[in-house]
């Protein structure tokens, strides 16, 4: 933080403008403040590489000494930010610039102790509650699952375009899927794919829906279909083939 407040005193002066100076600060007043501290810690323990590296005309590593403790990472001083970085192969990946050429810091610095601090500080776990009854009791795939809704998806039929959507059903126990194609979201498409996945699944005890409440995001085309499915004609369904 002092570092950046040195910066910004050092802007204004530099532009002969009236600022306040113990204002919030930016991001990237705050990331050329980072860059600054890297770039004395480099120039303070890589002081011989640094100066060949600047005399030479393509700054890629040429007229370094193999003695070097960084003569194998290839080393060249980034002409953005005058960094010293690494050179590799990964100048066409589509990755960001500090991913292809890593900043080169020094193993016994107290600055590179706290970054890897930053990077490593512990994540947080949140408390978890207890999983319902049908999560952990043991059951033949596919006793207790869940349903949901996905799509649409275009496909081409003969000449012409149709909506198709996925019915996912998921396994409450083993965690197992299983996905049928629902011509529409009416009530008749999905009792037809509900009866092909018994068919092919076996007898299921629960399913469980949210009826549509999570889809705030989705498609309002969908969310307005399921809230039109007839519910009544779904649990007559149901409890023809013994399922709540």
């Amino acid at each position: 933080m002092a570092v950046a407040v040195y910066h910004r005193i050092f802007s204004i002066l530099k532009s002969k403008r009236q600022a306040r100076i113990n204002g919030s600060f930016t991001t990237e007043e705050l990331d050329a403040a980072e860059k600054a501290v890297i770039r004395y810690i480099q120039k303070k323990t890589f002081s011989k590489e640094v100066t060949l590296l600047q005399k030479s005309e393509e700054s890629r590593g040429r007229g370094l000494c193999s003695s070097s403790s960084i003569y194998k990472l290839d080393p060249f001083i980034d002409p953005k930010d005058r960094l010293l970085r690494v050179n590799g192969q990964l100048c066409k990946a589509e990755i960001s610039a500090g991913e292809k050429h890593p900043m080169i810091l020094p193993r016994k610095s107290h600055i590179t102790t706290l970054i890897i601090r930053k990077m490593r500080n512990p994540v947080l776990n949140q408390k978890m509650a207890d999983l319902p009854l049908e999560r952990v009791i043991p059951a033949a795939p596919f006793t207790h699952t869940g349903v949901d809704f996905f799509g649409p998806q275009e496909v081409k039929e003969g000449r012409q375009i149709r909506k198709r959507y996925g019915v996912l059903f998921t396994c409450l126990s083993t965690r197992a899927i299983h996905i049928e194609t629902a011509n529409s979201l009416d009530t008749t498409s999905f009792i037809n794919a509900l009866r092909r996945f018994v068919a092919r699944r076996g007898n299921v005890k629960k399913i469980w829906c949210d009826n549509g409440t999570n889809f705030h995001g989705a498609e309002k085309e969908l969310k307005k279909s399921l809230q039109e499915m007839n519910d009544d004609q779904v649990r007559a369904f149901l409890s023809k083939e013994s399922i709540s």
